[in-house]
């Protein structure tokens, strides 16, 4: 679903030069495919975003297995932002970066919803101008 995702976040920016999107094999999970796929459509929308200004942009999606959880990572080597805003990043209208990068403010609130519906829980790491890391966890069988 990653793959399929990250070409979808392709088509809608094709009149833009787009960062390297690489979805690294990951295990399979049980979950509510339209969720998930709202949580990795807006995850990797963003990262395409911040690092559209980079000739040498990337974005990687790849989840890890431990026990009955799983955690996805989708890391960018865009713009970045503060660590210690992090959490407002997933209130509703919440934007950091100002009217230099288009958005209403509600996809990462749709993540958060999304991801915690499915059972899971979701955090930001980044530090300005060193890109971002977006994390989420499921069960690996979600209900």
């Amino acid at each position: 679903m990653a793959e399929q995702v990250a070409q979808e976040v392709s088509v809608c920016h094709e009149l833009r030069s787009l960062p390297q999107v690489c979805a690294h094999a990951m295990p399979a999970v049980a979950a509510d495919a339209d969720l998930l796929h709202a949580v990795l459509y807006n995850l990797i929308n963003n990262a395409v975003k911040f690092t559209r200004e980079r000739s040498d942009g990337r974005v990687d999606i790849d989840a890890t297995a431990a026990g009955d959880m799983l955690t996805v990572c989708v890391r960018d080597n865009g713009v970045g932002f503060e660590s210690s805003r992090a959490v407002a990043l997933f209130k509703p209208f919440s934007r950091l970066h100002g009217a230099g990068y288009e958005g209403s403010g509600i996809g990462l609130s749709i993540v958060r919803r999304a991801v915690e519906r499915l059972g899971g829980q979701v955090w930001a790491e980044s530090s300005p101008g060193q890109g971002a890391r977006f994390f989420f966890t499921l069960p690996l069988t979600c209900s």
